[in-house]
């Protein structure tokens, strides 16, 4: 269980693609699919998504008043030129070449500056985290020298692991459970043990309210628009409004799959009804679904 940003570390999508790493949003992907052709999925790509809520929260811990993302709200409105290719037969040079394209224009912005020092302060063990509304700041998960993608920032902190590759413990001395987690294990990138969900519950969150919501994952969610709901009165009274000037139209990439697939299944086991074998572009809709959710 983890949080969703809509931006990343350039030198994170799985390309080494400049010398100083920096942060930028992701690209808004449009995909059109073509029924009469099993390679007819293709995407464009012609803007940025805007920072996300969870992002504009996030401080430094050295300074809870210093929101990392402050001088980067209008990184969306970059442009770079229009990108068109067809998912199922891209190259990994063409994707690299489309990272670039769209990248170059932050090199020559004011936003490269502040951009680096994201990329720096995500890559320090210790040095951000998210700022409730009661002004309580929740560390995220960082490493030493390190950002990994969908496992740095978007979960909560695990003091003890610096390094992704972290390996100093037993996973099945049960005794070591409490050395390492607290209340707030379900939002970390990991569960460290061999034990089931209850069993860790039982020993570091038996005092949770909500079970496996520990009480900082609630400060979170109230602070993102969410309401406690045995406790509304003390949900913070945090307001939101809809950007209209951001032209983003919504598009359920499951529900397009599931079109897709129609009656096959997805999974490509065959389906149970008439063991039908998956249709390809299946395939593809179902990693285009993952990329989206995993920020690729």
């Amino acid at each position: 269980m983890g949080m969703i940003t809509s931006g990343d570390l350039v030198n994170s999508n799985s390309y080494f693609l400049y010398e100083e790493d920096f942060y930028a949003p992701q690209r808004v992907p449009v995909v059109t699919l073509d029924d009469d052709d099993v390679n007819g999925v293709e995407v464009t790509f012609e803007k940025f998504y805007p920072i996300s809520i969870f992002e504009k929260n996030i401080v430094t811990q050295a300074d809870p008043n210093n929101y990392v993302f402050d001088s980067l709200n209008d990184m969306y409105k970059v442009q770079f030129p229009r990108q068109f290719y067809n998912y199922m037969n891209a190259t990994e040079e063409e994707e690299k070449s489309s990272l670039l394209e769209s990248y170059e224009p932050f090199l020559v912005s004011h936003f490269y500056e502040p951009a680096k020092k994201v990329a720096q302060l995500y890559k320090q063990k210790g040095s951000v985290g998210f700022k409730a509304a009661d002004g309580k700041v929740i560390p995220l998960q960082t490493f030493d020298g390190e950002y990994i993608k969908s496992c740095s920032i978007t979960h909560i902190d695990i003091p003890k692991v610096k390094k992704y590759s972290f390996y100093d413990y037993d996973p099945f001395n049960k005794d070591e459970i409490k050395d390492y987690l607290n209340e707030d294990f379900v939002l970390y990138y990991t569960y460290m043990f061999s034990y089931d969900m209850e069993t860790i519950l039982s020993i570091v969150g038996e005092n949770n309210k909500y079970g496996f919501l520990s009480p900082n994952i609630i400060k979170i969610l109230t602070t993102l628009g969410w309401t406690e709901k045995d406790n509304p009165s003390a949900t913070p009274n945090v307001k939101y409004k809809v950007a209209e000037e951001v032209k983003i139209s919504y598009d359920n990439y499951w529900d397009t799959l599931m079109k897709s697939s129609d009656h096959h299944d997805y999974y490509g086991f065959g389906s149970f009804a008439d063991n039908l074998v998956c249709h390809p572009k299946a395939y593809a809709m179902t990693l285009i679904a993952l990329s989206l959710m995993l920020g690729l």
